[in-house]
């Protein structure tokens, strides 16, 4: 069994992976306890950088997604988020190294494409 860095255990790994050139990979996972969330890690351990129920842009995510190639050598990592306000987009986060802890979303975060979807009543 593969664990998260908190001891979550992952359920599968359904998505793409992304590698860049210093070896970091980027992937989405299921979690054994429910949900979905891209991660980032290397040989020093695994980050999670967002998942389903977390806080993003004022409303909680209910679905994240990462391509193949999500991730550059820059650390950058693109993904699609939609959110339970009805809001969709594609973020940018610029990613530390896995081992080096904490994450920066708020300060490496670039919006390239933000919109709401109208809610059918």
């Amino acid at each position: 069994m593969i664990t998260h860095r908190d001891g979550t255990p992952f359920a599968d790994f359904p998505g793409s992976l992304s590698i860049n050139i210093a070896g970091t990979v980027a992937f989405r996972a299921d979690l054994d306890g429910g949900g979905v969330g891209l991660f980032v890690g290397d040989a020093g351990g695994v980050t999670r950088v967002i998942g389903t129920g977390d806080t993003f842009n004022g409303s909680t995510v209910t679905s994240v997604v990462a391509g193949p190639d999500a991730l550059n050598d820059l650390g950058q990592l693109s993904f699609y988020y939609a959110l339970s306000n009805g809001t969709t987009g594609i973020a940018v986060v610029s990613v530390p190294e896995p081992a080096a802890g904490v994450l920066m979303i708020g300060a490496g975060l670039f919006l390239l494409l933000s919109r709401r979807r109208a809610t059918a009543r």
